[in-house]
């Protein structure tokens, strides 16, 4: 039980040994404030590096993109984003949709730029600084938001303008005016942001579909072809063929592209065929791919790749023929043919190579109509095959295959292939979204969510955060280390000055005992100086920090401890670390008292006495 009488003599004890007082006093404060400055630096530079994560450009942004775009279930849609917004690790979710375009500036001249979508709760906005009124004007008009140094560059010194966007879909080009609703300070230079309603329809007018929004001031006219909207062709492998072969060194660099490449028998063809499959499900070759493949093996004499498709069944007037890829140029010609010309000699997409005997005795070309499913398509024979095979340019085989499977529709007279309607339009559906986390700590486990689903991540602060926990481990460890060590400390010089004090007081605690005071009373006396001597010690310790903090917390003390031109306290004494501190040097000053005292107990008043 605590006795308010000895908390009374152990506080009258100080003031009549105000010296030696002082001294243990300023020794608990010696050992306190080292402490309280490296707990304030830990707290200082975890707040500037967490500042300085949440400044960066990706901060808790997680940028996921679709891995498997054979995978319908996995284009993000707006529906999709509605459920995984009541996820509570996520902030906010925009859907990417970005474009190309050309700035006339206050010259005249055009700048390329690129617009980025965006929504009113775009974390990005609020940490790049947005100034403006998003939501009114992009209502009735097109809109955007710009870095306010860009719009300097290009000339101009008020927002109160209309910006001209030329905007291209293949040879057409539409300059369209927007207005300025807002402008940020921050973000990467030469971009710039639109709603993402704005982006949905100049995405929907590239892929050929008209537009007509009169409440946002859109109008433009469809193409002569939407076929821009039709998937890109791809496949699983290529075929590529080189008249030498392929060294180790183009080899291995294939294999670093993810690429793997299979030897195949060259039959009559005198000329090197190898197969290169890309690596993994989702991963297919695309055109853009090919000419990349083409491109690594340049030295090779020129090699070219077809991508290698299912042959496509046609029904030539009851007789059916196998159309196999090729491209025009296709080295293996020379050995194939046997009359006519390739592919492509009268500009027509439809033309194709046959075997001799499904034309015999005919000239050439050949005039003919063929059924790909339910689709009568006019091809033209220009040329025949000595091996029994027919072959057709690979595009064109993949857009019949794509008609043949009801994905497109094709226009027979000007040749030219379109979405089905039935299929529906794609403007709802996206490769890309960025996704902001509601905290730091939430990025890692969206992160793993994401993968999991089959999305990969392109770009996230993932790296950053973790190196962040390590720092933040580290410093705490050490921290931890210090106030183990300086609590020992400060344990052991309490009790040997406590010691001291009580081997001084020796006849007056004899005297107090032979009045009949009990050991217990006589203890809660030290005990009471000891925890006494650790508070006033502490708040002697926090009174010089927070001078020293006055000194050290400026551009001065920023250099001094490699901050230099960092916003905020690198010291950051929060209530909790006062709250700390009080309960260890309690525990410490008790736990020093407590010791102290016991020698308290081997103290005979009789012996006292009779000196």
């Amino acid at each position: 039980m605590i006795n308010k009488y000895a908390r009374r003599l152990g506080a009258e004890d100080l003031k009549h040994n105000s010296v030696s007082s002082l001294l243990i006093i300023v020794v608990v404060a010696a050992i306190c404030l080292p402490m309280i400055i490296l707990a304030s630096l830990r707290e200082g530079y975890v707040v500037v590096f967490k500042n300085w994560i949440e400044k960066s450009s990706q901060a808790k942004r997680i940028d996921i993109i679709v891995k498997d775009t054979g995978n319908d279930s996995l284009f993000i849609t707006h529906s999709m984003i509605d459920t995984w917004k009541a996820n509570s690790r996520i902030d906010e979710i925009i859907p990417n949709r970005t474009r190309p375009v050309r700035v006339i500036n206050a010259e005249g001249g055009e700048q390329y730029c690129e617009l980025i979508s965006t929504l009113p709760g775009d974390p990005d906005l609020k940490r790049y600084g947005f100034q403006g009124q998003y939501g009114e004007r992009e209502d009735n008009a097109l809109s955007l938001i710009i870095r306010e140094e860009d719009l300097r560059k290009m000339g101009y010194d008020s927002t109160q303008i209309e910006l001209t966007l030329v905007v291209k879909r293949s040879n057409e080009a539409y300059p369209l005016d927007f207005k300025i609703i807002g402008t940020i300070d921050g973000g990467e230079p030469d971009k710039m942001y639109a709603p993402l309603a704005v982006l949905n329809y100049l995405e929907q007018w590239i892929l050929g579909y008209g537009v007509d929004a009169p409440q946002m001031g859109i109008k433009l006219p469809p193409s002569a072809s939407r076929e821009e909207a039709l998937a890109p062709p791809a496949s699983d492998s290529c075929l590529v063929i080189s008249t030498l072969p392929l060294d180790n060194s183009k080899t291995d660099l294939l294999n670093q592209m993810g690429l793997s490449i299979n030897r195949l028998p060259s039959g009559p063809v005198n000329d090197f065929l190898y197969r290169i499959a890309a690596k993994g499900t989702g991963n297919l070759i695309t055109g853009q791919r090919i000419g990349v493949i083409e491109d690594v093996l340049s030295s090779a004499s020129t090699p070219q790749a077809i991508m290698q498709l299912p042959p496509l069944e046609i029904d030539f007037q009851g007789t059916s023929l196998s159309l196999a890829a090729s491209i025009t140029g296709d080295y293996r010609e020379r050995h194939l043919l046997s009359r006519g010309q390739w592919l492509n000699t009268y500009n027509s997409r439809f033309e194709i190579v046959v075997p001799e005997e499904v034309i015999a005795g005919q000239g050439l070309p050949v005039e003919l109509k063929a059924r790909v499913g339910a689709a009568e398509v006019p091809f033209r024979i220009v040329g025949t095959t000595s091996n029994g095979m027919s072959y057709a340019d690979f595009e064109t085989l993949y857009r019949l295959r794509q008609v043949k499977q009801g994905n497109a529709r094709m226009d027979a007279y000007s040749e030219i292939f379109e979405p089905n309607e039935a299929a529906g339009q794609l403007t709802e559906r996206y490769l890309v979204s960025r996704v902001h986390a509601a905290t730091l700590d939430d990025v890692a486990p969206l992160i793993e969510q994401f993968e999991q689903s089959g999305y990969d991540i392109f770009a996230s602060s993932r790296s950053v955060i973790e190196n962040f926990k390590k720092i933040k481990t580290i410093l705490t460890n050490f921290v931890i280390l210090i106030t183990v060590i300086g609590g020992l400390a400060c344990i052991a010089s309490l009790v040997v000055l406590m010691y001291e004090a009580i081997k001084r007081k020796r006849n007056q605690i004899g005297i107090m005992r032979a009045m009949g005071l009990s050991r217990s009373f006589i203890n809660q006396i030290f005990i009471w100086q000891s925890l006494i001597y650790g508070w006033l010690g502490l708040g002697l310790s926090i009174i010089l920090f927070y001078i020293l903090k006055t000194v050290l917390d400026s551009g001065a003390g920023h250099e001094l401890f490699d901050i230099p031109k960092q916003e905020g306290h690198i010291f950051q004494f929060t209530p909790v670390l006062l709250l700390i501190f009080a309960l260890s040097i309690s525990i410490i000053s008790f736990i020093a008292g407590r010791s102290a005292a016991r020698s308290v107990e081997n103290i005979d008043p009789a012996d006292i006495l009779a000196d």
